[in-house]
């Protein structure tokens, strides 16, 4: 199945890391396995994004396992430099959109889990750091969602003028491609409603709050 990304999708391309820091040290294949669980229950964790000639779409149940890194863990803050990485390191098109990064001592170990925030925000994001946890200490069975449509979104709505719609989304999208992807991990949140021209309220989340990740210790 495939569905074209929504002009709020084609704008939103930041990434989100959250932080999880563990006591003691676990097997990174049983991180692997606990990451493929929780990818065969989501949907989006298992879409690819494909770029055609008017604009990209989702494309599901094709994406390969979520990429897994394994560093040793030298300092303490070795999660900063890791996180920054991973916070202006765009998703490939031919990858998930999940990716970890595991930071390793004896004494403790840092988990990044990074997202694209086209398909996750900070609570889906909670979720997702919760179930990757919880795969990792039980092997109990995670029940698949099915793949959200757009008629889960939006119901029944049509827009009174869909012409104007598809303008401004046209507008929108080729605005952002414009924006080079080493920039838009960067331009703050005023810039893009300046340039935008009011199109600011089309966005849920400007960059500029991404730039620290979520981070709790356990």
């Amino acid at each position: 199945m495939r569905r074209k990304l929504s002009a709020i999708e084609h704008m939103i391309d930041g990434n989100i890391v959250y932080f999880v820091r563990l006591e003691g040290s676990f097997d990174p294949e049983r991180l692997r396995l606990a990451l493929a669980r929780v990818q065969r229950k989501h949907p989006a964790l298992r879409t690819l994004i494909r770029e055609e000639r008017d604009g990209l779409y989702y494309e599901e149940d094709c994406a390969p396992e979520v990429p897994l890194r394994v560093l040793r863990r030298v300092e303490e803050d070795d999660f900063r430099r890791e996180s920054q990485r991973e916070l202006t390191t765009v998703f490939p098109y031919d990858q998930p959109q999940l990716r970890s990064v595991v930071l390793q001592s004896a004494r403790e170990s840092d988990l990044l889990l990074v997202t694209s925030h086209r398909i996750c925000d900070g609570m889906s994001m909670l979720t997702i750091v919760r179930e990757v946890l919880r795969a990792l200490h039980k092997d109990e069975d995670m029940i698949p969602y099915a793949p959200i449509t757009t008629r889960d979104m939006i119901g029944d709505y049509q827009p009174p003028q869909p012409w104007k719609r598809k303008l401004t989304a046209s507008l929108v999208n080729g605005f952002t491609r414009l924006i080079p992807h080493s920039r838009r991990a960067h331009c703050s949140f005023r810039e893009i409603a300046v340039a935008l021209a009011g199109q600011s309220s089309l966005c849920r989340l400007g960059p500029e709050q991404q730039k620290h990740p979520a981070s709790t210790n356990l």
